[in-house]
């Protein structure tokens, strides 16, 4: 009878052992998947750009994966690649250097499980103070007026 008692305690030690191993080692069989939390995509809006003076826009994308985003930008209702986008989710989109007035820009930005954050903003862009060139000197007496022409260019 002892030797029988003996197996058993050893086989009751062996199976606690597996247990805690188990449990330790999580293998259960079960694994959890991480969770994929929705992209997020911010940015400044009504801002004031003045034309021919570095027109872009940043915008802010953050995921648990960016290699995995895919980004679509829109100027003004039109799908645009004049944006760059850094390894730390820095965007910065090249406002086309022939808007002017209210330019609406809209940015969609989708994860590789199909979650998605959308953002949209208005940019006003204003033509440059107008600089006038004259070729040379001309005397004028204060109150005299004076009548040249021209063409108005915006650099």
């Amino acid at each position: 009878m002892g030797q029988r008692a003996r197996s058993l305690g050893l086989a009751g030690i062996m199976f606690l052992s597996v247990l805690a191993g188990m449990l330790m080692f999580d293998l259960d069989g079960s694994s959890e998947e991480p969770v994929n939390l929705t992209p997020s995509i911010d940015g400044d809006s009504g801002i004031a750009l003045q034309a021919g003076q570095g027109m872009t826009v940043a915008l802010i994308v953050s995921d648990e994966d960016l290699e995995t985003i895919e980004l679509e930008v829109l100027i003004d209702g039109s799908k645009t690649d004049a944006y760059t986008i850094s390894k730390a989710g820095e965007v910065r989109i090249e406002v086309p250097p022939d808007k002017r007035g209210v330019v609406l820009i809209e940015a969609s930005v989708v994860d590789g499980g199909g979650l998605s954050d959308d953002w949209s903003g208005t940019f006003t862009v204003s033509n440059p103070d107008p600089v006038l060139h004259i070729g040379e000197t001309l005397p004028v007496a204060e109150g005299e007026k004076l009548f040249f022409g021209g063409t108005l260019v915006y650099d």
